[in-house]
């Protein structure tokens, strides 16, 4: 079996694709940008939070109850920040 191939010259080139440069992105986009990358820096710190509260002289309720905290505080966050990328995602331009 074969497929005939269909070949066409042309003298103008095809422009390729023109992609957005960063400075033409939404503020919407930089905000998540930001907002990742913050909480990336901030979960960086959390396995060695335990060992500097109590460096400090925080008792292991105090530890636990900051450590569960700043658990609580990311995954509301991450939530907060996926829905956000979805809502916004889906309402861009195409």
């Amino acid at each position: 079996m074969t497929t005939a191939v269909r070949m066409s010259l042309s003298l103008t080139p095809t422009p390729a694709p023109v992609s957005p440069t960063p400075t033409q992105w939404p503020g919407v986009i930089w905000a998540l940008l930001i907002g990742t990358f913050i909480a990336r820096a901030a979960g960086f710190a959390f396995p060695f939070q335990s060992y500097r509260l109590a460096e400090l002289g925080y008792t292991t309720h105090v530890t636990g109850a900051a450590i569960a905290t700043f658990g609580l505080g990311r995954l509301v966050g991450q939530l907060t920040c996926g829905w956000l990328s979805d809502l916004f995602g889906s309402a861009a331009p195409r």
